[in-house]
């Protein structure tokens, strides 16, 4: 008899009992969407047949080749803990591991890696404190190890690039805590974490990284920190030099030294010793190893021999202390004093210099004709030629010299100091505190903010963007500037390298906001604009603690958006709070509804607006003009004092000098009223896809409309245009997903998939229905609010794919646009040699859930048999899972789990002789818990 219970699923049950004790089960009822209805039978398993054996049931479970078990699990005995006991692994499997600082601090294996493949470690990031790194090694010739590369982010993945074929050491590190783990080789395009914007590899941090890379390198020995709240609350009576002996006394109580920012909420640090030995002091001190392998292996592995400074320290070791540390420090919670700390990066600038002759008639008809820039001059809006009083600092290499036999003729004409509180040059300071950087006379930090050169290396950015911002306009001398008449704070963030550290950078922002920094100087007027034509790679904490602190004090903060043609993010365009530019060029029709983006910019969901930042290699409009934006630069560049740029650099003082016209007719411009203006699209032309894209952001930047909106924020009488003051545009949504392609490989059953609105701020977007081609998908809503945004699991069903290559397609429809997921596997001759350590088998009561009986067994060539003797004729369903972090609990995340028939369709045993297939999974099997073990 076959009694059916509607609208019950076997999964729904497992979320309300499970386990064999009340006292060591994790419970909670969860509401899930009802998939199927579970036929529960009565005596589906009926010995009463004379046919049957009374009483056995007999089990075989299976081990795909594919999968492999780390040789010491925290469940089992073994030993992989240095390299001599690597564990030889074939770059077809997966590994399933676990990790833990007390008596498993690493796991070595030894594997052959192909060009261009990615090795993944996906981690079990139950806690924060739970952190395994990776570490890639190469044999030399003479038999030493050396390191190639480590990835130790603070994500749920870390990955490394193999940098050719050959054969490869890999370390699993325990960097803090215990973690089961999945080591593989995967595409690059399978990689996903959950942040991945803060992942950070040792090859990333080298002074050695390409410069078309999207990297920065990191300043070894250099830290940066942002006091905390209880600190400034502890210290709000004290003086600026108590402050400043408090904060001396915190950072050398932690073995290092306090290299400036005194007084201010941002400090950068060093060491006390830059010698091997004093590493090793401050490295032991915060709980570091000097090197990441163990004693066993020091006689046999070394850091790459490159020692750039001369300390006779190998850069390579120098560089990865400082990152083991900062992060050491940054996840110590006992220093109370501390917000966040990070590697002090250096940043480069964002240009594509070039040798085009001075052309002054071209500056409006190759780019400043794009922003509508003569109507918005000519509107007739009061203040809308620029207003002096509005300031606008430009964080860059300086300005160029404005007396002697290199004083810029257009700059000079108007200001001959750009240090003091009068003129178009006001307040300008010199922030680069790095020796090896500076360049200039005076040493460290000081007011002159003139940018030396050479040129080869500065190219005098900082002079052509400020020329962009606001160059001396009705001087009768050169070119004009967007702002035209607004003030320019010069303040030298980068040095004669063209590049700067983020410390430097930081205390320029807190200096133009008026915010205590360390120059010791309070400038008597805050900028209204802040721009960046700068940036790299590398998330900082604490940079981005202190862009907020800056935008709260009424700062629009501008970046240019990179030039490394990616949608990776580059900082500081891409931290949060502030306006990140993409750039774009003249389309053949030569009007602004016809631009493109150009072939260098970046792009991506941080990209907010677009502006013109030149392609003088191109005269796509034919009007017989390069499409270069032309600015000021030092006559040791051009002798005319003029020159032609590409790059982001140059699309965001565009958007720095309409923000300062708007500005200049609506005293009192918010960064909150600007960012509204973008999003509603009333200050931007829209260009692309309908509302924001990734290529534009909210669309091509409008000064005609803009300066007309801000005087509607003013609340003054609209002046009469030829056309109606633009509307908010209704916000438009659109679904998008990441990553854009599933890639399950050879081994994978789980990945999570992500759904968002990258429309306009403000859309309502709903997703209405998800589907998939294929019964082999199975979908499910992991972390998605009311709306349906948010994560999703995918979970793979290989029992049922052919051999080769498996494309699947993942549909989601919503009330904006459909979009499709591609979902791709491979399948290989799988034989059942496979090993995934001990497995429990458990034999649970159908009704109950409660377990019947259990046995653990360790498999021999990837096959597990069994018999359960002496059982009653009843219902019982069949589970095998492994246990990797040693909990109790089987079938957890990446641990090895099958059921009878199948995970993908849980039955009922009704027959004598039962096969069980398993395999692992990055989530648990089953949402609220797990099921215990035999152990």
């Amino acid at each position: 008899m076959r009694e059916i219970v509607s609208n019950v699923s076997l999964f729904l049950i497992m979320l309300l009992v499970f386990g064999c004790s009340d006292k060591t089960s994790r419970t909670q009822q969860v509401e899930v969407p009802v998939e199927v209805e579970v036929a529960v039978e009565t005596n589906s398993l009926n010995f009463s047949d004379s046919e049957r054996d009374n009483g056995t049931l007999a089990v075989n479970v299976t081990a795909p080749d594919f999968l492999a078990v780390d040789e010491d699990l925290a469940s089992e005995v073994g030993d992989n803990n240095d390299l001599a006991g690597a564990q030889p692994i074939s770059a077809d499997v997966i590994v399933a591991g676990f990790a833990d600082q007390e008596s498993d601090v690493s796991d070595w294996y030894l594997i052959v890696g192909s060009a261009g493949k990615s090795l993944r470690l996906d981690i079990d990031t139950a806690s924060e404190r739970d952190d395994l790194d990776l570490y890639l090694y190469r044999e030399d010739p003479d038999g030493t190890v050396e390191l190639i590369d480590g990835s130790f982010s603070v994500s749920n993945v870390e990955s490394l690039i193999f940098p050719e074929d050959g054969s490869f050491f890999v370390e699993v590190n325990v960097f803090s805590g215990a973690a089961s783990y999945l080591l593989s080789v995967a595409d690059a395009d399978a990689i996903e974490t959950k942040n991945s914007a803060r992942s950070s590899r040792l090859s990333g941090l080298s002074s050695s990284c390409d410069s078309n890379d999207n990297c920065s390198s990191a300043r070894a020995g250099q830290w940066i920190m942002t006091t905390s709240r209880a600190f400034s609350s502890d210290m709000a009576s004290a003086s600026t030099s108590e402050i400043a002996v408090a904060q001396g006394n915190l950072v050398e109580s932690m073995g290092m030294t306090l290299d400036g920012g005194a007084g201010s909420s941002l400090l950068k640090t060093g060491m006390q010793d830059y010698s091997a030995q004093g590493w090793l002091k401050l490295a032991s001190s915060v709980g570091v190893r000097a090197v990441p392998w163990s004693d066993v292996d020091s006689s046999s592995i070394r850091f790459s021999d490159r020692d750039e400074n001369g300390d006779g320290i190998p850069d390579q070791q120098e560089l990865l202390l400082t990152a083991l540390i900062g992060k050491k420090i940054d996840a110590n919670d006992s220093i109370s004093s501390l917000k966040s700390v990070g590697i002090n990066f250096t940043r480069k600038i964002n240009l594509l210099p070039n040798d085009n002759p001075d052309l002054v008639a071209e500056q409006f008809a190759s780019h400043y004709s794009l922003i509508r820039l003569e109507e918005a001059w000519d509107s007739g809006i009061n203040n809308a030629r620029g207003r002096e009083e509005v300031l606008v600092a430009v964080l860059d290499t300086g300005i160029a010299p404005l007396t002697g036999p290199d004083a810029h003729p257009d700059w000079a004409d108007v200001d001959t100091d750009a240090s003091d509180s009068v003129g178009k040059l006001r307040y300008g300071f010199d922030f680069v505190s790095e020796a090896d950087i500076d360049g200039d006379d005076v040493p460290g930090i000081d007011s002159d903010a003139t940018d030396i050169g050479p040129a080869e290396n500065t190219a005098f950015h900082g002079t052509h963007v400020a020329g962009t911002v606001a160059a001396p306009t009705d001087n009768g001398i050169g070119v004009a500037g967007v702002g035209r008449s607004v003030a320019i704070m010069p303040l030298r963030v980068l040095g004669d390298c063209g590049c700067g550290s983020t410390f430097d950078i930081l205390q320029g922002n807190l200096y133009a906001a008026q915010l205590p920094n360390n120059s010791g100087i309070i400038p008597n007027e805050r900028a209204d604009i802040i721009n960046m034509s700068l940036g790299g790679g590398g998330f900082s904490q604490v940079a981005q603690d202190v862009y907020e602190d800056v935008r709260a004090q009424g700062v629009i903060i501008i970046a240019a958006a990179g030039n490394e043609s990616t949608d990776e993010p580059s900082y500081p365009a891409s931290y949060e709070g502030i306006v990140s530019v993409s750039a774009v060029g003249h389309g053949e029709g030569g009007t602004p509804a016809d631009v493109i983006l150009t072939e260098y910019s970046n792009f991506g969901s941080t990209v907010d607006v677009a502006a013109p930042g030149g392609r003088t290699f191109a005269d796509a409009n034919g009007d017989g003009f390069a499409d270069g934006v032309l600015s000021t630069v030092g006559l040791t560049l051009d002798a005319s004092g003029y020159s032609q740029f590409n790059g982001t650099s140059m699309a965001a003082p565009h958007v720095a000098g309409v923000a300062a016209l708007m500005e200049s007719v609506h005293e009192g411009l918010t960064p909150d009223e600007f960012d509204e203006a973008l999003n509603s699209r009333t200050i931007v032309i829209d260009v692309g896809d309908a509302g924001r894209d990734d290529l534009f952001g909210t669309g091509l930047i409008d000064s005609f409309n803009a300066v007309r909106i801000a005087e509607q924020l003013a609340g003054i009488s609209p002046t009469p245009q030829p056309d109606p003051l633009p509307e908010p545009a209704e916000p438009v949504a659109i679904l998008s997903a990441s990553p854009t392609v599933l890639n399950f490989g050879s081994g994978l059953i789980s990945l999570n998939l992500e759904l968002r609105n990258s429309g306009d701020f403000g859309s309502t977007l709903t997703v209405e229905d998800f589907s998939t081609n294929s019964s082999a998908l199975r979908v499910v809503e992991a972390d998605v609010g009311q709306q349906g945004l948010g994560v999703y699991t995918v979970t793979l069903d290989r029992d049922h794919l052919t051999e080769g290559s498996n494309n699947f397609e993942i549909s989601f429809d919503s009330n904006a646009n459909n979009i499709s997921v591609d979902a791709r596997a491979v399948v290989r001759e799988i034989g059942t040699g496979g090993d995934v350590g001990q497995l429990s088998v458990i034999l649970l009561d159908a009704t109950s859930l409660q377990q019947k009986n259990c046995a653990l067994l360790t498999g021999v060539d990837g096959e597990y048999n069994l018999s359960f003797e002496d059982l009653e004729s009843g219902d019982y369903f069949v589970l095998a899972g492994s246990d990797t972090n040693g909990d109790g609990l089987i079938c957890g995340p990446f641990e090895a789990c099958g059921a009878y028939e199948s995970l993908g369709n849980i039955a009922q045993v009704d027959e004598q002789e039962i096969s069980i297939a398993v395999n692992y999974s990055l989530f648990d099997q089953f949402p609220s818990g797990q099921f215990r073990g035999c152990n």
